[in-house]
């Protein structure tokens, strides 16, 4: 049995159906699909509790009732006492279900809509099999009727959780814009995690990809009086910085989420820093401004609570913007309350601790790392670096191929004076690299990255200088496999069960209806051969290593 660490998807993943590519059979503002209907003179048992009648049954409570027009507040539903989110026009509805256990079955709850309201579906149009119809991100007609009136709504069931950003005015842009955030996950077993609204402040993120058509969003939550906002979601910490990652220019969406899984598993083994040294994850499904928006990643910042970073031991926290590698003289000339010098930003402390930081660590760091030769590195590399960590940064990025994680796109966090390398953005991984051309997303299948090494400068000079780290990285390496971490069948596992999750609710099917235009894996088929064939390389690989 292979060793897992625990994730925020864990527990909701068993059995689900593997279904693959862009169909094109989930439209999202229009009538279900006839093909989802199942006529039957067969009674059809009561579904989330609603009332089951025959379309002329349906007419008949019509007559003399005013239809809710679109976009009318009387439009609501609620699954299990939590209200849904929806589109603007309140007619299109997201429900988080729970998957259930065997297919074909319906997911269990009860649909409510506002008080005095009724909950009926016409059961001539009910399909046969629910989980067909979730997997297609089919809708099911809804009727709520009042005394005087009543609704016509269509409802989309989901495994994930969906979150609604409503920004005041305008759209969302390069500048936070204020905004109200909703967090909607009504198959939460913990009541008090079913919904959750807050004050927030959004704008986009990213460098590149902020020029892609789906952005990622940074959000902030805020309280009424504009003050930062703690709040906890889906198990993760308790904070008020939160990213959605877009996933846009990853054509499977499994790359972020396999790969942060898997260097949790790694990091597990550090007792003395909080975590795994990785933020935590989950999918959700986003909803801008009443529009919906697409799959996303959501994921904690990475920041001072990452390594539980303190101020008092001097600890800062560093991240590489571009690939070049400033100069240590430079950077220890930096006053303590600079906050960038040429490829290095500082990210804490700064302004809001009122503690500046220094840069003489990270300058050190980069003076022993890329100035020394041979001798000046193996004299003080351990000093400045945790060997360890430098080591399994080094197995991580040549595991998961992460050319664009060498140098850039890492942080480096300064924790009790040693200084360790954790990586960030990690779409261009596992046999994807970066070509430049928006055309594509920037991203292209590379296959020549097989049978070669990525070159994460400080692993390489411990391997090609220091004494041990060789043996160290056979041994890790061994115990990784061992454990089903760094084996291909380890890693292809966890890729299934985001594959499985993400295709099972539906929400590659609404995300391939949101964004037509974009190409999306069919299967897993070049990812499971790239994996094989890279850790059998790699195993030959560090056979040898002296």
């Amino acid at each position: 049995m292979m060793k897992k660490s625990v994730s925020c998807l864990a527990g909701i993943l068993a059995g689900l159906l593997l279904l693959g590519g862009c169909t094109g059979e989930s439209p999202v503002e229009t009538e279900p699909a006839e093909t989802t209907a199942a006529v039957t003179e067969k009674e059809i048992p009561s579904i989330f509790g609603a009332e089951m009648l025959s379309t002329s049954e349906i007419d008949a409570l019509k007559k003399d009732k005013e239809r809710v027009p679109t976009g009318d507040e009387r439009a609501v539903m609620y699954f299990n006492g939590t209200e849904l989110a929806c589109h603007s026009n309140r007619r299109v509805f997201y429900a988080t279900v729970p998957q259930p256990e065997r297919k074909g079955r319906w997911p269990q709850g009860v649909l409510t809509g506002a008080e005095g309201y009724r909950v009926v579906l016409d059961k001539g149009m009910v399909p046969e099999d629910p989980t067909k119809m979730i997997e297609r991100g089919n809708t099911l007609m809804v009727y709520l009727f009042g005394e005087t009136d009543y609704v016509v709504a269509e409802l989309i069931m989901t495994y994930l959780p969906v979150i609604t950003i409503d920004i005041d005015y305008g759209e969302l842009g390069s500048s936070l814009r204020d905004a109200t955030f909703t967090m909607h996950d009504s198959a939460s077993t913990n009541k008090n995690m079913r919904y959750a609204q807050s004050r927030a402040q959004v704008k986009l993120r990213g460098g590149s990809s902020a020029s892609l058509v789906k952005k990622s969003i940074r959000v902030d939550l805020k309280d009424e009086n504009g003050e930062n906002r703690d709040m906890s979601f889906f198990g993760m910490r308790n904070d008020d910085d939160w990213i959605l990652t877009a996933m846009f220019s990853d054509e499977s969406k499994i790359r972020d989420m396999t790969g942060w899984q898997l260097w949790r598993e790694m990091n597990s083994k550090y007792p003395d820093v909080k975590g795994s040294c990785a933020p935590e994850t989950t999918y959700v499904e986003v909803i801008l401004n009443g529009k919906y928006q697409g799959l996303y990643m959501f994921l904690e910042k990475f920041d001072a609570k990452t390594m539980e970073l303190e101020l008092e031991n001097g600890d800062t926290l560093f991240k590489a913007t571009s690939w070049e590698v400033p100069d240590s003289a430079g950077l220890k000339r930096q006053p303590a309350r600079s906050l960038m010098y040429m490829a290095m930003e500082k990210k804490w402390p700064g302004i809001e601790t009122k503690i500046e930081g220094t840069w003489d660590d990270i300058a050190e760091y980069i003076r022993v790392a890329y100035e020394t030769d041979g001798t000046g590195f193996v004299d003080g590399i351990a000093d400045i670096a945790s060997i360890e960590n430098q080591l399994d940064y080094w197995i991580f990025n040549n595991v998961t191929m992460a050319g664009d994680n060498t140098f850039k796109n890492a942080y480096y966090a300064v924790k009790d004076g040693l200084v360790y390398t954790l990586p960030w953005d990690l779409d261009i991984s596992f046999g994807l690299n970066w070509n430049g051309d928006p055309a594509t997303n920037y991203l292209y299948r590379e296959t020549n990255c097989i049978t070669r090494t990525y070159d994460f400068q400080v692993g390489r000079r411990l391997l090609k200088y220091y004494d041990g780290a060789a043996d160290y990285v056979k041994e890790r390496w061994a115990e990784l496999k061992e454990a089903g971490i760094v084996s291909a069948e380890g890693i292809i596992e966890n890729a299934e069960m985001y594959w499985n999750l993400i295709h099972a609710s539906g929400a590659i099917a609404r995300e391939c209806e949101r964004w037509p235009t974009v190409s999306y894996d069919d299967d897993l088929t070049y990812f499971k051969n790239i994996i094989k064939q890279r850790i059998d390389w790699l195993d030959d690989y560090i056979e040898d290593l002296e």
